[in-house]
């Protein structure tokens, strides 16, 4: 069996964070080419399982695709078809299988938790200040 490249792993994916606060932010975007330019740039502050050399971050970031957030960043339809059905499927049409529904739906819960959703528009420039996560306990931006 060969060695896991630490530094190809997110942190939270070989050992819980189990950080007091957590922050998401749920993206979408409309420019592949611009959307992916962006990720680029964010590599770097993605926590990765180097990152615990030295104990526990007090911080993290961390980065997740939907399988609509990798059709939208133009991936070859022959990785796509990679992914396991569930999560091509994705969880909004499978929330009667996974109990997400009435209360526990989602609308429901970013409504309780105050979350907002937005669409960033293909219009205008994307602009991201990296220097906001730092300091956030836990951001976690899910690009769909």
């Amino acid at each position: 069996m060969s060695k896991l490249n630490e530094t190809d792993i997110q942190g939270f994916v070989l050992r819980g964070y189990n950080l007091p606060v957590a922050r998401y932010l749920f993206l979408r975007f409309e420019d592949a080419e611009r959307t992916r330019n962006l990720i680029r740039r964010l590599l770097h502050q993605i926590t990765t399982g180097q990152h615990w050399d030295n104990g526990k971050p007090q911080s993290t970031v961390n980065i997740a695709f939907t399988h609509a957030g990798l059709i939208a960043l133009d991936l070859p339809t022959a990785t796509l078809i990679t992914f396991p059905v569930e999560f091509q499927q994705g969880m909004k049409r499978r929330a009667d299988i996974l109990g997400d529904t009435g209360i526990n739906s989602m609308k429901e819960r970013l409504i309780r938790s105050c979350c907002r959703r937005f669409t960033l528009p293909s219009t205008k420039k994307i602009s991201l200040n990296i220097q906001v996560f730092q300091g956030f306990m836990g951001v976690t931006a899910f690009i769909a």
